[in-house]
């Protein structure tokens, strides 16, 4: 939804100076192959892609986290968190940094190429994640929109300027 929905108003205002590629992968569950394959097949050069933004688990708000704010994995490890923060995004850093949700999500696979990449969620670890109760009742739809909408403006404004976030030192994954 989130996907579909940021790719849906970023059509349809200005065009923008940089593109956006919208992608939605399979099989993170069973080995990120979705996003492996991106990256070892990407449709334009991976030097060209400067960041990368995964969206997930954007149906109920994390109770460690301020009302309304997603987490970003890795947020220390790069300039992009604090910047579409700057901007906007209702984001800030992982609670769970035990549980490795960095190296476990779909970003994962372009930032070990070199990619600054990084997961947002709401609540990665909510109770009845891969249970028959995760029903379309459960989501907080009131959170999932907010969410969404504070990502239009940060992305706008990085499709439109000259801004590359960065790894900060010690941030980069190694191969």
């Amino acid at each position: 939804t989130a996907v579909l929905e940021l790719a849906r108003v970023l059509a349809s205002g200005k065009p923008m100076k940089r593109g956006i590629l919208f992608v939605a992968y399979g099989s993170e569950e069973i080995g990120g192959f979705g996003s492996t394959y991106f990256a070892a097949h990407p449709p334009v050069p991976l030097t060209s892609i400067i960041a990368n933004l995964e969206i997930e688990m954007i149906g109920a708000q994390d109770p460690k986290l301020p009302k309304g704010v997603m987490m970003m994995t890795g947020y220390d490890r790069s300039t992009f968190g604090e910047a579409m923060k700057a901007h906007g995004a209702l984001v800030t850093a992982d609670p769970y940094p035990e549980q490795n949700f960095f190296q476990r999500s779909d970003n994962y696979s372009l930032a070990l190429q070199g990619v600054v990449a990084h997961t947002v969620s709401g609540w990665a670890v909510v109770p009845t994640y891969h249970t028959p109760n995760d029903t379309v009742e459960k989501l907080d739809i009131d959170f999932m929109t907010a969410a969404i909408q504070s990502l239009v403006g940060p992305a706008r404004w990085l499709a439109n300027s000259a801004f590359r976030p960065s790894w900060k030192p010690g941030g980069k994954p190694g191969k």
